[in-house]
């Protein structure tokens, strides 16, 4: 029997080493952890809430098991180069090879063929734990979608009524004898002395909690109506109000369970009234305080927005009485569960009540709809705001408002109810948003100075350049702008029982789609796509106008590097949106060959030109021959460089004319750049000499000129050559360097008039060649009056020599 060669090894039969056996020891409790999961799932119906345990089971494996399959195809990889590099067994008629080789190359076969079998367990148990959690996902949006789209009868049905009518008296009554209940029993577990202790004590909280309350304000929020503060002031006192307003409540209301606590009665039934109740107590709280600490309504000097004193009392009193009546509705809806009440009674409470909260913001918006700023806090003319951002949030609140009367109206309970509970959830995220980004910024701008002690620091310890500051505080506020609004994301996508990466999908089952090949193609998978597409893009430009107007001015990089970062910048990120958009629909890349290698019939047909143009721009804005503000010369025109774009290049001629120039031009043409190495130009001025002057005199006169001016560089020095000799004149040429060669013509200009004053003075421009009188038929008479006008000519040193006759 021939022997089984090592390679042919069970990898069970291997010994593991120390870190495999851990893996191995892993990988299987993820496997029992998985079948568990799985058992669970495949029952019947499963609650929500036991669903998202097991989600919860599984979420933290996934991240396990990547970090391990990534430690062992490292491993793996390893023992692999390791076995690479010992090469190939030797062939039956080839000389047989060293001992110790042929062992070694056992041994790492075996190492590698243990590795990759614990990596293939692992890289199947994170398949399987993926699919686990997508179903587990699938099944908790096809949960929430029932919930929110169970239909039943309109609130405009009469029997409806009549039904809620009858349920209500017997309601009242068991809702009477379930509170009678828990008091008693309270009392029951409270012998002798202890129940009137517990109850003065609760009552105690009560009456104590306003003159507390008011005391802490008074205390902790040192306004003053007659001060200017900064906005930094600003914004600290926001946060503290709110602070103050949200936590005398919540404190009150943890008094009273650390109350129920010391006397033992905090018990199961208890934890879950005390839950609803907490959540009531909280999102009252703290609407109260985020809406005194934004709007301030009693102190305008300390308003973060720009809002008048009845606009923001108003706005104040909405939040509040808002969230009041959400607050208000969920209890009641959580009472009405708690005691049984039919299903129909509390969809019809929870309808209500999100119709209460509805009819409430539609009279606070039809209130103000004409109100403006007040007139006393308007300093100086009214100005246009770029972007109406309270415009915008009124017609969402309208969009919110109308969507909830037609939910109600059409039976839609549950998704009305929804709809009012993220108005109140939404608007509170974005309040804690918006302070937190106007916290940020300001911190920022005010700490992160050169001039702060903070940036002095930097300075001193670190070695930063004071420019190197104000980048690092631009830097370090977008990254915080990007944390806050990624936070402030997921916190409103959290009633909606989906992960933040659940959220492309989320409407999938809502929409029919039909299968073009092995891609589904949905009305919602478009829209997604495009908004994807959009979202992408408009985060693109917001991006570069940050690095055009914030960033990249701060930095030392010239104007045309700049423009290039820029636009290099938007075309990545719009390739990405571009390319995240088709990915969503399921276009990967071996389908987006196909449709490029499609696309290029139509490229060599009639996109050809728009394809080399805009190739040509990616050379001109990588090669950088020519940049933004450079001095150019294009066949007959000439001008500056404005903007290099995707198929073209704006230049504006000295005459404002704008001309555009395709970039294939600039690549395959000649151009002639002023200032692609440095911004010197060079300028010369070409003079007749008097020949009866002195040279040597002469230019010492035009170098003592050139120096003179202050635009003229000294180094290089200007000089002055010889360079011809005529019968009446010397011919001279004068070269000047100057730095910026946009100031040619003002300095050349400059210098002329000074040689011409100068030359003038000393008598040494030339004179014009002398003139041949003939006489001519008819014409003798007119002799003596030529020759006058000669002599004259010479005696005002215009001529040297006297015309022959």
């Amino acid at each position: 029997m021939a022997q089984t060669p090592p390679a042919a090894a069970a990898p069970a039969a291997l010994a593991l080493s120390a870190p495999e056996t851990d893996a191995s020891r892993r990988i299987d409790q993820s496997a029992d952890i998985l079948k568990q999961v799985e058992t669970v799932i495949q029952s019947g119906d499963v609650a929500k809430k036991d669903l998202q345990a097991q989600q919860d089971k599984v979420a933290p494996l996934l991240s396990e098991l990547q970090t391990l399959l990534g430690h062992l195809n490292a491993h793996r990889a390893a023992v692999k180069a390791r076995l690479d590099q010992l090469g190939l067994p030797p062939k039956e008629k080839a000389p047989p090879e060293n001992p110790q080789v042929t062992k070694e190359r056992q041994t790492q076969q075996r190492d590698y063929e243990r590795v990759d079998a614990l990596f293939k367990r692992a890289k199947l148990l994170a398949v399987q734990a993926q699919q686990i959690n997508d179903r587990i996902a699938e099944r908790l949006r096809a949960q929430f979608t029932y919930s929110l789209l169970e239909r039943g009868p309109s609130v405009a049905d009469p029997i409806l009524w009549m039904d809620v009518i009858a349920e209500t008296p017997h309601a009242l009554k068991t809702a009477q004898g379930a509170i009678g209940d828990w008091i008693g029993a309270i009392n029951n577990r409270l012998p002798s002395w202890r129940a009137p202790a517990f109850w003065g004590l609760v009552l105690a909280v009560f009456v104590l909690y306003w003159p507390l309350s008011i005391l802490a304000q008074r205390l902790l929020i040192p306004v003053s109506k007659n001060t200017k503060p900064s906005r930094l002031r600003k914004i600290l006192a926001a946060w503290l109000v709110s602070a103050v307003i949200a936590g005398c409540p919540i404190l009150a209301f943890l008094a009273v369970v650390g109350i129920l606590e010391a006397f033992r009665q905090f018990d199961a039934p208890m934890q879950a009234v005390v839950h609803v109740l907490f959540n009531a107590v909280l999102s009252v709280a703290l609407a109260a305080g985020l809406a005194r600490g934004l709007l301030a309504p009693t102190h305008p000097n300390w308003r973060l927005l720009s809002l008048g004193n009845e606009t923001s009392r108003h706005a104040r009193a909405t939040i509040v009485i808002v969230t009041l009546l959400t607050a208000a509705s969920y209890l009641v809806f959580s009472l009405s569960v708690t005691i049984g009440a039919d299903q129909i009674y509390q969809a019809t409470l929870r309808g209500m009540g999100a119709l209460l909260v509805a009819l409430t913001i539609a009279a606070a918006l039809w209130r103000n709809r004409a109100k403006e700023c007040d007139s006393e806090d308007v300093l100086g003319p009214r100005v246009t705001p770029t972007r109406d951002w309270y415009g915008f949030l009124r017609v969402l609140l309208w969009f919110a408002v109308v969507a909830i009367i037609i939910a109600v109206l059409t039976g839609f309970m549950s998704l009305a109810g929804f709809l009012a509970d993220q108005i109140v959830w939404v608007g509170g995220v974005s309040i804690v948003a918006i302070m937190s980004l106007i916290l940020v910024e300001e911190v920022i701008t005010t700490g992160c100075t050169p001039t702060a002690p903070f940036g002095r620091a930097l300075i001193s310890t670190v070695g930063l350049h004071r420019d190197s500051i104000d980048q690092l505080a631009i830097l370090l506020g977008g990254a915080m702008t990007v944390a806050i609004f990624v936070t402030a994301i997921l916190f409103v996508l959290a009633p909606w029982s989906i992960q933040a990466t659940d959220l492309p999908t989320y409407l999938h089952a809502a929409f029919f789609g039909f299968h073009v090949g092995d891609i589904t193609v949905s009305l919602s998978s478009l829209i997604m796509a495009i908004a994807i597409f959009v979202a992408g893009t408009m985060a693109t430009r917001a991006v570069e106008r940050w690095l055009e107007i914030r960033f990249l001015p701060h930095t030392r990089l010239d104007i045309g590097l700049r423009n290039a970062i820029k636009t290099s910048f938007g075309y990545l990120g719009f390739t990405l949106a571009l390319g995240f958009a088709l990915a969503y629909l399921g276009l990967n890349f071996e389908k987006l060959a196909i449709v490029a290698g499609a696309l290029s019939v139509g490229i060599g047909f009639g996109l050809q030109t728009i394809v080399n143009n805009f190739l040509s721009g990616l050379i001109l804005l990588w090669e950088r021959a020519i940049r933004v503000g450079d001095w150019i010369v294009v066949g007959s025109e000439e001008g500056l460089v404005r903007r290099i774009n995707v198929r073209s290049t704006e230049i504006e001629t000295f005459d404002r004319v704008a001309v555009i120039v395709p970039n294939s031009n600039l690549i395959s043409g000649v151009v002639k750049n002023y200032v692609r190495t440095d911004s010197t130009g060079r300028l010369q001025i070409t003079l007749p000499i008097n020949a009866a002057a002195d040279p040597e005199k002469a230019r010492d006169i035009l170098l003592e000129i050139a120096k003179s001016q202050r635009l003229v560089l000294k180094d290089p020095a200007p000089f002055a050559n010889f360079t011809s000799i005529t019968a009446s004149a010397f011919i001279f040429d004068l070269f000047c360097y100057v730095a910026d060669v946009g100031t040619l013509g003002s300095v050349k200009s400059q210098l002329n008039f000074e040689i011409y004053r100068r030359f003038k003075a000393d008598g040494l421009f030339a004179v014009p060649p002398p003139l041949s009188v003939v006489t001519l038929t008819g014409l003798e008479k007119f002799e003596p009056l030529l020759n006058k006008v000669i002599n004259a000519a010479s005696g005002n040193g215009l001529g040297s020599e006297k015309p022959t006759g």
